[in-house]
């Protein structure tokens, strides 16, 4: 069975990999696989790759420290997943990395320094229209 593994490593950097494993493998599984097909996870100086994992011990072991510190999430197209969940052959296997800015916070400060007239949907009226057209 083929499943997609995606890993987002930073701003603009994802990395999809088309992993074949066996019907009824959960995602540490697949993470297996991925390692020993080149993936590397990165969270600070801690690094997670085929030469560094001496065991899949260690590798859970890795895996369940980020991910209960919520540096790492894995989802199953967007919806939260846990190492021992069951994937299907269509299934899109997500690794993310934790938000350092909320967006709405983001967005929020991004309005304040370009201004309420320079910015946004109302930004530029046309002549003689209404206010909000």
């Amino acid at each position: 069975m083929t499943t997609e593994l995606v890993c987002g490593h930073g701003y603009r950097r994802v990395q999809v990999m088309h992993l074949h494993i066996k019907p009824g493998s959960t995602v540490f599984e697949a993470l297996l696989c991925a390692l020993q097909m080149g993936l590397r996870l990165e969270v600070g100086a801690d690094v997670l790759d085929a030469q560094s994992q001496a065991s899949s011990e260690r590798a859970r072991a890795w895996l369940d420290e980020h991910l209960q510190n919520a540096k790492l999430f894995l989802s199953v197209w967007g919806a939260p997943c846990l190492l021992d969940a069951v994937l299907q052959s269509t299934d899109r296997l997500e690794i993310t990395k934790s938000l350092r800015v909320d967006p709405k916070v983001a967005r929020r400060e991004r309005f304040k320094q370009q201004g309420a007239k320079a910015a946004g949907l109302f930004a530029h009226k046309r002549a003689g229209s209404k206010a909000g057209y």
